[in-house]
């Protein structure tokens, strides 16, 4: 069976006019190349320690685009979500579309700072309306620290939830040694996800866009280690 994914094309909805003092720069060639160097496995660094099984893997997708597989620790067990994040050639900014199980479908838009591309999203309600922006800044060529911030004030101050180092798989001995030992694990799960995800989001963004509105309360679970974290 032939599977089509049909472009998606969403509006942005004034997020980035209410943060102040943000807006996205014309896009050249250090902007459409940005993420040029994030396809690989990556590993969560603790202290001295690296997590012997990956957060995440980035594959590239058509066009300027890159598949993301996730295995985020959920009340002490790994769950998978996908994303898909890509360049907007219509608003010149990297934006995602994230997808989890059971139900989860968020759309972020983009927005470049001076430190590097930035996707922001707003959540909740009237009064509980807050922002949130999340970060992968590369700290060299195999390793980015990940940062997630939340703005009460409509963007004018942020405050850091989350902070976190990756390392790629393959970028040093140690690292090469442990991904061997695990060679059948890994590759299992990246068969594994790319036999699913194309089915996965062209089934959930069809069913899904009407509910965005409804998943705003689960902010939370883009993507974390614990349900205790933004």
């Amino acid at each position: 069976m032939k599977l089509v994914l049909v472009p998606i094309v969403v509006s942005m909805f004034g997020i980035a006019a209410d943060v102040q003092g943000q807006r996205p720069a014309t896009a050249d060639s250090s902007d459409i190349h940005y993420y040029d160097r994030w396809p690989g496995v990556w590993h969560r660094i603790e202290g001295d320690r690296t997590d012997s099984l990956p957060t995440f893997e980035v594959r590239r997708g058509p066009g300027n685009s890159f598949l993301e597989s996730w295995y985020l620790v959920i009340d002490d067990e790994r769950s998978p979500s996908f994303g898909l994040r890509s360049w907007d050639p219509a608003t010149e900014t990297w934006r995602l579309v994230w997808v989890a199980e059971p139900d989860l479908f968020q759309i972020w838009d983009g927005i470049k700072l001076e430190n590097g591309w930035y996707i922001v999203r707003r959540f909740g309600e009237e009064a509980d309306t807050f922002l949130s922006r999340q970060a992968w800044i590369p700290q060299g060529p195999d390793r980015l620290l990940r940062t997630i911030e939340r703005s009460t004030d409509g963007g004018r101050t942020w405050n850091v939830r989350y902070r976190d180092l990756y390392q790629r798989a393959g970028s040093s001995v140690r690292n090469r040694r442990l991904r061997n030992r695990r060679t059948g694990s890994v590759q299992h799960w990246h068969r594994r996800s790319q036999r699913t995800w194309m089915l996965r989001c062209c089934a959930t963004v069809q069913a899904a866009r009407s509910a965005e509105s409804k998943q705003n309360r689960c902010e939370r679970r883009y993507p974390l280690r614990a349900p205790s974290r933004e």
